[in-house]
């Protein structure tokens, strides 16, 4: 049998799904980033991106039509690809931008810039952007507050994480659960897939407490997360 390689994108993929946050809702605290960086750096176009395996999809935006494009059509592949800030000050004289949709056709992006959102470990999920019609430059001090202000959408992804999954296993939260479940099933519904659930209980835990003590039956509860983290999404 062929040995299963996990790729550099797969790791990536991972840490992006990892938040659970692809096609939620609009939230106040992302909403409130991307106005910001509008005003500061009086640019008409922001975006929070999140790069998916085929599309770019926009947590936020101020200025966009839309709300996801291909990755065919994205400055962000780029963006993510390094650590440092991905800037083009005039995209019509790029040859690999000057066709996307996003230049030929609304909004007429003409300048980017995409600050990477790197993960804690070391992943670029995303990247938040502002952009312009019309060509342009940041300076030192404005990139450098571009950046920052993309520290602040990771640490928003990583409070949200932590308030929505258990401490000890890493599981969602009850609340949580039920949010994730109601948005798959309306999904499902919208795309007339399947969706299982599978319910199950660790019997006569109790016991394992009783006789060994609260330290071992938390090892237990992690052990069994472990197993089922291998076998189920």
């Amino acid at each position: 049998m062929a040995e299963c390689k996990v790729t550099a994108e797969d790791a990536r993929i991972a840490a992006l799904h990892r938040y659970d946050i692809l096609d939620t809702e609009p939230e106040e605290a992302f909403d409130r980033i991307t106005r910001l960086t509008q005003a500061v750096l009086q640019v008409p176009i922001v975006t929070v991106t999140l790069v998916d395996r085929e599309r770019q999809w926009f947590k936020s935006h101020q200025g966009m039509p839309v709300s996801e494009t291909p990755r065919t059509d994205s400055f962000c592949t780029y963006t993510i690809r390094d650590k440092v800030p991905f800037i083009v000050e005039d995209v019509q004289s790029d040859p690999r931008f000057c066709d996307s949709p996003l230049v030929t056709g609304e909004p007429h992006i003409r300048y980017y810039a995409g600050i990477p959102l790197r993960t804690r470990d070391g992943h670029n999920i995303g990247a938040l952007c502002a952009m312009d019609t019309k060509v342009r430059y940041l300076s030192e001090v404005q990139i450098r507050l571009l950046q920052d202000l993309a520290r602040v959408v990771v640490d928003e992804l990583e409070l949200r994480h932590l308030a929505s999954t258990d401490s000890l296993t890493g599981t969602l939260s009850r609340r949580t659960f039920f949010d994730v479940g109601t948005r798959d099933m309306a999904r499902s519904r919208r795309a007339e897939t399947a969706l299982s659930c599978a319910v199950f209980d660790i019997d006569h835990f109790k016991a394992i407490n009783d006789a060994h003590g609260h330290a071992i039956g938390d090892q237990v509860l992690q052990d069994v997360l472990t197993i089922c983290r291998s076998k189920l999404r």
